[in-house]
């Protein structure tokens, strides 16, 4: 891959991980709201399917999908420092750029995927 290229997906890698990080730090500030709500009438929390209806689980949720991605990018960040990125880390061919424009993470490509899928 051309230096140039390695710069672009790189700055791809790091504004995708500064955008994930802001979202990580306001859905845990939401679920800590919701988990200590104000207008509880007693100190008892409240059953898990109120939590629920508040969206609670469904934020908990996307948070560890959050962090799953965030621990990818940190993955991928690490294979452009020592020159791996943007190759297939099961049989080596080169993902496609197509395959990285959607997916900056991937760290492989799209027929060992889908042989991952199928698995």
């Amino acid at each position: 891959m051309r230096e140039d290229e390695l710069a672009r997906y790189r700055d791809m890698l790091l504004g995708l991980r500064s955008r994930l990080s802001d979202e990580v730090r306001k859905t845990m500030s939401r679920v800590a709201d919701k988990a200590a709500a104000p207008d509880e009438l007693s100190h008892l929390p409240t059953h898990a399917a109120d939590r629920d209806s508040e969206g609670l689980e469904r934020d908990i949720a996307m948070e560890a999908n959050r962090e799953q991605m965030l621990e990818a990018i940190d993955v991928a960040l690490g294979r452009v420092a020592d020159g791996r990125y943007g190759r297939c880390e099961d049989c080596g061919a080169d993902i496609s750029t197509t395959r990285l424009d959607a997916l900056p993470f991937a760290s492989c490509c799209v027929a060992c995927a889908r042989k991952q899928e199928e698995a």
